[in-house]
């Protein structure tokens, strides 16, 4: 559907996404691009730099949105666990209802980074975000000081990207999303209560 005049460089991302998707960063054209916008391939740089800025912003909008979960998973009451599992499965649920968008994150991270250089992005909020769940869970016991913020990340992200690469590739059946996405959580918790200290679990 035609976004409203002033949404351009919104039809521009999404007609980049959908391509990025589909065809990978490197054989999308610009004038794919501004042809899936029904933009003219020289408006494209009245709002992006290159086709590599357009990436960035379409990658951005991934972790800003997921940083966004984060947040109010975070600030939600209930252990440390429970608003764990609140951000997990909103994070599941975002990936189910944005395949192309996933799809994205999944192969064109190194072009992405590429763009970014030393720059703090919308990933290091996100970062930011779960080194947050992980301090918070030391200090009321959950997890083991033997548990580094490193490994901790590591194993979230680890256990994210692999289900969002699962679903991807698999798709999501709706008579099997909420079952799909129920497991999931549990298995990560489950992997979770391993670092928990001992008798804590």
């Amino acid at each position: 559907m035609r976004h409203r005049e002033g949404d351009k460089a919104k039809d521009i991302m999404e007609s980049a996404t959908a391509l990025f998707a589909k065809r990978g960063f490197h054989a999308a054209g610009i004038s794919d691009i501004a042809a899936g916008a029904r933009v003219s391939a020289g408006c494209i740089y009245l709002y992006f730099r290159d086709k590599s800025d357009v990436l960035a912003h379409v990658l951005d909008r991934f972790w800003n949105d997921l940083d966004a979960l984060a947040a109010e998973a975070f600030a939600r009451p209930g252990t440390v666990l429970e608003r764990a599992a609140a951000l997990i499965r909103a994070i599941l649920a975002y990936c189910a209802d944005h395949p192309e968008l996933s799809g994205v994150y999944l192969h064109e991270m190194p072009v992405y980074w590429r763009v970014k250089g030393e720059q703090r992005t919308p990933w290091h909020k996100l970062m930011d975000s779960i080194d947050a769940f992980f301090q918070e869970g030391l200090k009321t016991a959950i997890f083991s000081e033997k548990l580094s913020p490193q490994q901790f990340r590591l194993f979230v992200l680890g256990c994210f990207h692999a289900m969002v690469q699962h679903g991807y590739r698999q798709g999501f059946p709706p008579a099997e999303r909420e079952n799909w996405i129920d497991s999931s959580v549990q298995l990560i918790l489950h992997g979770l209560s391993v670092f928990a200290p001992e008798g804590e679990a």
